[in-house]
């Protein structure tokens, strides 16, 4: 049986010749349930993620039982004669996988030759790539989030083949190509200053003076109206080298590269805002781990924002076009012992045999009575990935991760086996449970992500953006930073936030709101008569938000670390409720200001002007005005 699955554009299957769409598979959640497989090439999914990623909060009763049924329905609609075997959908580990060994499909093969081309320079395998990218990846499923996040990925990655063909048709002197490349790039995102680079360069060669510096034009324009900022350095020196006809690079060195005049692109982004000095040391681990036996781990630590995610980001973009594996952790991979490592090895190893599937079974086990690692199963392991050594394995949200993964990995770091490689461990370690192996993993090397300073923030030119978002780079990023290039929404932002605070529950995120609409200043009593709590209980909870970054302790009351946030929760209330705290304030505050005024003795100034006195206590009492009586 022969079958091929095309999900760049609208979703495409052919099994032996019979082409099945978008309406063949039985309906929506049968196709997406396909489409998060093929996804997850290679990789079991734990039921209970698909169930997170079809249904959301809403799940049905049994939505294990319904997951059966798709699975059943596809098979039988994959299968030539519609049998009830197998196919390309396999089960197990308490989920179920896509097998690419039956399949010929179009990510995969985008996804393959991408590797080959980073690794070689090779301009054709960017060609061949490119060609099979053709419409967006699953363009019919524009909302679902599992695939925007996908869409998103994939996007970045055509633009980064764009540019790096261009640079080599530019090298060769294909003109036209690096002109056609630089135009696509430009195209997915006009604010890629590279891709302009690329653009102004080519046309430049090509005679097109004019037509570079309207590029130029274009793009400085965009910048002012998208993010208030100018272009990059590297890209105002190709604007000057265009104007005065230049034929050596910005920095006024010859290019080495043959047949290369004119302007000379300046190669990869600029470095994260305030945290070159982090990811340098990142980097230094991981050329030091490559060349020494055992693993080496970095543990990148930071609260919820701080921009964790990019520094791996901007460290797996450096090590190009070393093996890095990216993953992230959820809250449902976390159960599921060996999850992490059966990743590696599959991001190493593209699809896993049996007899690799059977290393992580042994290594992982965690039966009772067991809880010491099988040293013949860890030296089997270690054999497995010395034959694909150095690599660099960087996970995301580590603090959701396997500890029996974990447990491994230190093991394997230790300095006594064959593999080479770097850890890049990325955690928020307050929000792991007690007793975490994440909280005692030893390592090489700890980053402490620290907010970004105000001096960090200058450029931007923003007036009082370090006052309202404390530096903390994802509300940084609301206002002025780009995501690739993009603005990040104030939505995306928000949407963040908010489920970052709801994560811990109701009662957590009833303290936030009612602390959110009190003063700048509160204490545990106003808060619990607020929220209808008890004192202790809201203390407790408190303290809890301090650990997470949420509240500052200030003397005897709290406030809010980041005024944004503060902004962003009272924002999510809804009107009615808003008011009708806000009055609760108000009431609470003209009652604690009379009975003030009532314990005073009063003066000769106080009796001819009482009345006076008393209505200016109470104009004065605005939700804001808590701070004055938030410690009590």
């Amino acid at each position: 049986m022969s079958t091929e699955v095309y999900v760049f554009g609208s979703l495409r299957v052919m099994v032996d010749g019979r082409r099945l769409t978008a309406r063949d598979f039985g309906g929506r959640k049968p196709k997406q349930l396909f489409e998060i497989l093929v996804l997850n090439s290679g990789r079991f999914v734990p039921k209970d993620q698909l169930a997170h990623l079809l249904w959301g909060d809403a799940l049905p009763n049994s939505a294990s039982g319904s997951l059966e049924h798709y699975v059943s329905l596809l098979r039988r609609r994959l299968s030539p004669e519609r049998g009830a075997g197998p196919g390309v959908i396999v089960t197990g580990h308490g989920g179920y996988r896509f097998d690419p060994t039956g399949a010929w499909v179009d990510l995969a093969q985008f996804d393959q030759l991408f590797d080959d081309a980073a690794g070689t320079a090779d301009r054709i395998s960017m060609e061949l790539a490119l060609a099979l990218a053709r419409g967006d990846l699953l363009e019919d499923e524009p909302y679902a989030c599992w695939a925007l996040t996908a869409r998103c990925a994939h996007v970045q990655r055509r633009l980064h083949l764009h540019v790096m063909a261009g640079e080599l048709a530019l090298t060769d002197g294909d003109l036209g190509a690096a002109v056609t490349h630089a135009r696509s790039a430009v195209a997915i995102d006009d604010l890629h200053e590279a891709g302009v680079r690329l653009l102004m360069t080519a046309l430049y060669r090509g005679g097109e003076q004019a037509e570079a510096l309207r590029a130029f034009g274009r793009l400085r324009r965009a910048l002012v109206d998208d993010v208030g900022a100018d272009p990059m350095p590297q890209t105002a020196a190709v604007h000057q080298a265009v104007l005065q006809h230049a034929s050596t690079s910005p920095t006024g060195r010859v290019p080495a590269q043959r047949g290369r005049t004119g302007p000379v692109v300046p190669a990869g982004p600029p470095p994260l805002l305030g945290r070159d000095a982090d990811v340098a040391a990142c980097i230094d681990l991981c050329r030091s781990a490559a060349t020494t036996p055992g693993l080496r781990t970095a543990l990148v630590v930071g609260e919820l924002g701080i921009g964790k995610s990019a520094v791996l980001d901007e460290v797996g973009r450096r090590l190009l076009p070393s093996r890095v594996v990216r993953v992230r952790c959820s809250q449902q991979t976390g159960p599921v012992a060996g999850w992490l490592l059966e990743e590696l090895l599959t991001g190493l190893l593209g699809t896993l045999s049996a007899g690799a599937l059977g290393v992580v079974d042994d290594v992982a086990a965690d039966e009772p009575g067991r809880r010491l690692l099988a040293l013949p199963a860890l030296r089997e392991l270690d054999q497995l990935l010395a034959s694909v050594s150095p690599f660099h394995l960087l996970v995301d949200d580590a603090h959701l991760a396997d500890e029996r993964s974990l447990e491994v990995l230190a093991a394997l770091s230790r300095g006594r086996g064959s593999s080479r490689g770097a850890v890049l461990l990325a955690a928020d370690v307050a929000r792991s449970p007690l007793g975490h192996r994440i909280r005692a993993h030893p390592a090489d090397l700890t980053v402490v992500l620290a907010p970004l300073a105000a001096e960090h923030l200058l450029s931007l030119g923003v007036p009082g953006l370090h006052e309202d978002s404390g530096g903390l780079p994802l509300l940084v990023a609301g206002v002025t930073v780009a995501d690739g290039g993009r603005r990040l929404s104030l939505a995306v932002v928000h949407e963040r936030v908010l489920a970052a605070l709801r994560r811990d529950g109701d009662a957590v995120w009833g303290v936030v709101v009612a602390c959110a609409l009190a003063g700048e200043r509160f204490g545990p009593a106003e808060i619990a008569r607020l929220a209808g709590r008890d004192v202790l209980d809201v203390a407790e909870v408190q303290d809890r938000l301090c650990e997470l970054h949420v509240l500052d302790a200030v003397e005897d009351s709290y406030r809010f670390r980041y005024p944004m946030v503060r902004a962003i929760v009272r924002d999510s209330v809804s009107a009615a409720r808003r008011r009708l705290l806000e009055r609760h304030v108000r009431a609470r505050l003209q009652e604690t200001g009379r009975r003030r005024l009532t314990q005073l003795p009063p003066t000769g100034h106080d009796r001819r002007c009482g009345d006076d006195r008393r209505e200016s206590s109470t104009a004065a009492c605005t939700p804001d005005a808590l701070a004055s009586v938030g410690g009590s």
